[in-house]
């Protein structure tokens, strides 16, 4: 019993550790693209309100 305790305590715990980790690259893949998004707005010279408004709806979609 507490071997099979033991298996299960560690596939328990590799499943919590690999969802940390898709959880963290996908908040940095989000972070990325944010950051390319505003060099876009940037350089196709978007104005300020504009901006707030598609950064709000990019973070409004990211959190759905």
């Amino acid at each position: 019993m507490l071997i099979i305790s033991c298996i299960a305590f560690a596939y328990i715990l590799n499943n919590i550790i690999e969802i940390l980790l898709e959880s963290k690259a996908s908040e940095s893949n989000f972070q990325l693209e944010f950051v390319t998004m505003n060099q876009f707005m940037s350089e196709k010279l978007i104005t300020e309100r504009l901006r707030v408004r598609i950064r709000s709806h990019f973070e409004l979609i990211w959190n759905e």
